[in-house]
């Protein structure tokens, strides 16, 4: 072997500095981003269900969003529901009819 094959096959290294990595990472997502973002996925689809129906109480949410593809526990939703005060038929009847209202004055 001559010196030129051996110089072909070392990898010459590059340092990155301080700088460029914080700038790799800058474009990378943190997990709380990620977790964010499923969480504004859910809640939105949960308050359009709510919105269609809102008669349906947990269980049968989950099981029209079966339907649509999207497996969510009724637990899961019951929860959300409780943590938005919807948790009964009443208040939800009363949050479609106040968004309706909005809906209505605006033009």
């Amino acid at each position: 072997m001559n010196l030129s094959m051996i110089e072909e096959r070392t990898i010459k290294r590059k340092r990155i500095t301080k700088a460029e990595l914080a700038e790799m990472f800058s474009r990378v997502k943190k997990p709380h981003e990620y977790l964010s973002e499923i969480h504004d996925f859910y809640s939105k689809i949960i308050l359009a269900q709510v919105s269609n129906n809102p008669k349906l109480g947990a269980k049968k949410l989950s099981e029209s969003l079966v339907l649509e593809g999207i497996s969510l526990s009724p637990d899961s939703i019951y929860k959300f529901l409780v943590k938005r005060k919807l948790n009964r038929s009443s208040l939800r009847t009363s949050w479609k009819d106040r968004l309706e209202n909005q809906k209505e004055i605006k033009p």
